[in-house]
């Protein structure tokens, strides 16, 4: 999918913190979406905690700054998951990592299996829904090796967000990366159109 980014002055950033490492049993636990105009948030955000339905590794939890109690009474994914698509549907939607992007589709896919609509595939993604793109691949085309948090804070000479901030600080994190990543960007699709 081909995306005009020099026109992505209003745009969703978006965030999941997942726990586990095993993509068959990891779960979102918490998802959070911020609007930006350039590269200041516009007030505008989507934020809700994910019950997993099950017990998840306790240190991973608190890891994340989480406990099993604190998720008991929160919404199951399916609960969230139709209010996340009406934010994003159709806007133009930044995230950190292809994992992240993965978590989530695993997650909608679970929600649509329930359902067993006909013609289902089994699969669900994202870019089908929003016009969604992938910092760390768009670092790697522009020949970055670290993608990871701590590489784009130093190669941007950004601070990392705040693990206390969740998935809220990581979105205004992502949006403001975007923004310190267009200079290069630009120059980099200068050279390669």
């Amino acid at each position: 999918m081909s995306h005009d980014h020099d026109n992505m002055n209003t745009y969703l950033a978006l965030e999941a913190v997942v726990v586990g490492d095993d993509p068959t049993t990891s779960r979102v636990v918490e998802i959070g979406c911020v609007e930006m105009h350039d590269d200041h948030p516009t007030g505008r955000s989507f934020h809700s905690y994910a019950n997993p339905g099950r017990d998840l590794d306790v240190a991973a939890l608190q890891a994340k700054g989480l406990s099993t109690e604190a998720l008991a009474d929160k919404p199951r994914f399916g609960d969230i998951a139709y209010g996340l698509i009406c934010v994003i549907r159709d806007r133009p939607v930044l995230v950190l990592d292809a994992e992240r992007v993965s978590a989530i589709e695993r997650e909608m896919a679970r929600v649509v299996e329930q359902l067993k609509p006909a013609g289902w595939s089994g699969e669900y993604r994202l870019d089908q829904v929003c016009e969604l793109s992938v910092l760390s691949q768009i670092g790697q085309a522009m020949g970055q090796e670290d993608t990871s948090i701590e590489g784009f804070c130093k190669q941007y000479v950004l601070a990392a967000p705040q693990r206390a901030g969740g998935s809220l600080a990581v979105a205004r994190f992502t949006g403001n990366l975007w923004q310190s990543m267009l200079p290069e960007y630009h120059k980099w699709q200068a050279k390669h159109s």
